[in-house]
């Protein structure tokens, strides 16, 4: 009940973030959810420029834009800072989840052989945010 409860609340607003929020390990609508609004959550954190919610909403390894695998998170905060400093803090664009999709594959043995793809529409293009399943819900990776 406390755990619904909770995922409430994650619902009702986006941006609240719940690092630490633990999900149903089958696959139903509401992990697909949780893993929707973690999606949302880095984003919108990464885009208006604050590195440490970010930072709380994602673990290494991390997939970078299909380039690189970060496997320090000292490298990924440098990373995250790099892009904040190249783009600037800025108001993030409208987003929305348009589809989020159970993986059971992975190829590289760095990540786990479970987790959701989440595509988000961003002012007019495409991102997608790879959300590692497991007791908590963290970002692993990105492409756009």
């Amino acid at each position: 009940m406390k755990l619904l409860a909770a995922l409430s609340v994650v619902f009702a607003s986006f941006w609240v973030t719940v690092p630490g929020e633990q999900v149903p390990e089958r696959d139903t609508r509401q992990t697909q959810s949780v893993a929707g609004s973690v999606a949302l959550q880095w984003a919108r954190a990464l885009f208006s420029g604050d590195v440490e919610v970010a930072m709380a909403l994602c673990e290494v390894p991390f997939a970078w834009d299909r380039k690189k695998v970060i496997t320090n998170s000292a490298e990924l905060r440098e990373m995250f800072k790099g892009v904040v400093g190249d783009k600037g803090a800025r108001e993030a664009p409208a987003m929305e989840v348009t589809k989020v999709v159970p993986v059971s594959e992975i190829e590289d043995e760095l990540f786990p052989k479970s987790y959701f793809t989440v595509d988000l529409a961003v002012a007019g293009e495409r991102i997608r945010v790879a959300v590692g399943r497991g007791d908590v819900m963290r970002v692993i990776g990105f492409s756009d």
